[in-house]
């Protein structure tokens, strides 16, 4: 695999992963080509595995990973998306092509977002436990942040629509409210196993994506 993300022949693609240096406080997303090619000039994939783990490294459930000397896990910690929000306006996409390609209008831009949650937290009764509170903490802190950064987007896209007369499309798609896991439990192989199928399901329906922002 590792190779496969090196080979020169697939140069006219992207791999990115996000995480989070917690020395510093802030957002690091990892450019996987140069790296993948440096695991095979080298024969070592350790770093590789690292950015990897430390990408998906859910603080207090999952250990750190060191990096160039600094301490790294999750993304969401930061940002579960990445995209221009924290780039200057006149530094994102649009108003660099319009600089570059003065006479050429800007191709039509498409966000496609997977959002791998429920947009709603099911209410429970959560128990007088530091573990039960802060597990629920994270859970909820998480996914308000996605949400909002999914609304974030859309408004970006009205934004350049309007400023700059551009076409920019914005999907998103959630694992439905109404879904209940067999077992419960984190990472339970059996509620894994019928996420993965839904999944499937839903990525062969095309009504699955919506196309107006998520609500409260």
């Amino acid at each position: 695999m590792v190779a496969r993300i090196a080979d020169p022949d697939n140069a006219g693609r992207l791999l990115f992963v996000n995480t989070t240096n917690l020395d510093d406080g802030s957002p690091r997303v990892f450019y996987l080509v140069p790296e993948a090619r440096r695991a095979v000039e080298t024969g070592d994939v350790s770093r590789l595995q690292s950015i990897l783990l430390a990408s998906a490294g859910i603080p207090g459930g999952f250990p750190y990973r060191e990096i160039d000397g600094a301490m790294y896990v999750d993304g969401a910690v930061t940002a579960n998306l990445t995209f221009s929000a924290r780039i200057p306006e006149e530094r994102r996409l649009l108003a660099l092509w319009e600089q570059l390609y003065p006479d050429d209008p800007m191709p039509k831009l498409r966000y496609w977002v997977i959002y791998n949650n429920q947009l709603h937290t099911a209410p429970r009764i959560i128990r007088a436990r530091w573990f039960d509170i802060l597990e629920r903490s994270v859970d909820v802190l998480n996914r308000s942040g996605s949400l909002t950064s999914i609304r974030q987007l859309y408004l970006l896209a009205e934004v350049a629509r309007l400023k700059r007369n551009a076409d920019v499309e914005v999907r998103f798609t959630a694992i439905p409210d109404d879904w209940q896991p067999p077992k419960p439990g984190l990472f339970v192989k059996e509620t894994m196993n019928d996420l993965a199928d839904l999944g499937e399901k839903m990525g062969a329906d095309p009504h699955s994506w919506l196309t107006e922002p998520p609500t409260e």
